[in-house]
């Protein structure tokens, strides 16, 4: 097989005397400094582990997971019908295409280590929700922010540490939940997040402490496109404060918390945040419009959509697998 140029991660950038247990337990403690490198650490080891489910214990060699990041880049070219991915699921050919999608989303390494760092790097007051720790995850793509809010929680030092978290995706909920069990976290639920009622999920009198929601989709093409391609951004939002809102508190936060979109027509801009339930739907939203999604907030900064790598890569930190798009740009 041919090797990329660039390996994904630098050889600094890993290190290979420890478990991802390790690096999780490291990482969980408040009295430890959050670092690029110790969540690329984390971020690497568990998208192995997340196939190579036996590794989660194991001090896994650079060059091995190296090896694994290049043959997803090389399989993901190639075209399998639904009849060879059912086939396949026990080989990297059927495992990617099952997930495709999700894995692309994950996998655009130097993105999902920003957002994992805006997680996890949050300050929660424990007392508005009388110390107990309650997130939810809304199709994260191989739940590697929920293992972020897990982390965060810990490093909250909340007491009771509970989640809930959803996924649509068959293949995908199938596979996080093995991996997240293993690491005693959490359940998975198979079920539809835009039209769920979470009554009979969420235990009684408890408020929600931190809610995923990085459904956003392709800044290059209008939100109403991108619908058809499953990011449901918008309906999630409006479930949340819908049919939800009992259980959110002022000091439940988001990830996102603040996303700006603009309006292709006219280039006006407009801020989403969970003050206006992350809607462009009200007295200056014309239905014509063509809204799209432009920067997001990350790590107290705004960053557009597509630039969410480049640090990472201009420390010479991370590179973009050459074969899969970035993330949220399913087009390119």
């Amino acid at each position: 097989m041919k090797r990329n140029s660039s390996p994904i991660i630098s050889a600094d950038s890993y290190n290979q005397d420890t478990t991802l247990n390790d690096d999780i337990q490291y990482l969980s403690d408040s009295k430890n400094a959050v670092t690029d490198q110790s969540i690329i650490n984390i971020v690497t080891k568990y998208l192995f582990c997340y196939y190579y489910l036996n590794s989660i214990n194991i001090k896994v060699p650079f060059s091995e997971v190296i090896h694994f990041f290049d043959t997803i880049n090389t399989i993901s070219t190639q075209t399998l019908q639904k009849e060879e991915i059912v086939q396949n699921l026990d080989n990297l050919n059927g495992f990617y295409h099952a997930q495709d999608y999700s894995l692309r989303m994950a996998m655009d390494i130097a993105s999902t280590v920003d957002i994992f760092k805006d997680i996890i790097s949050r300050n929660i007051d424990k007392d508005p929700f009388e110390w107990r720790y309650l997130w939810m995850d809304l199709w994260s793509w191989t739940w590697v922010l929920t293992l972020a809010q897990f982390i965060q929680a810990k490093r909250n030092n909340f007491d009771n540490i509970t989640n809930i978290w959803f996924d649509l995706w068959y293949y995908t909920s199938i596979y996080s939940k093995r991996i997240l069990e293993l690491l005693d976290a959490w359940t998975v639920k198979h079920q539809d997040t835009t039209q769920l009622k979470l009554f009979h999920h969420i235990p009684q009198y408890q408020d929600i402490t931190f809610i995923t929601n990085e459904t956003l989709c392709d800044p290059y093409l209008p939100i109403n496109w991108n619908r058809k391609f499953s990011d449901p951004f918008f309906e999630n939002n409006e479930n949340i404060f819908s049919n939800w809102k009992v259980f959110l508190n002022e000091h439940t936060q988001f990830f996102p918390e603040e996303v700006w979109v603009e309006d292709r027509m006219s280039s006006a801009n407009f801020l989403l945040d969970k003050e206006n339930w992350f809607s462009y739907k009200n007295e200056w939203a014309d239905e014509n419009w063509i809204f799209c999604f432009t920067d997001i907030l990350v790590w107290w900064n705004f960053i557009r959509l597509e630039d969410t790598w480049k640090e990472l890569k201009e420390k010479w930190l991370v590179n973009q697998l050459p074969n899969l798009s970035p993330r949220w740009c399913i087009n390119r």
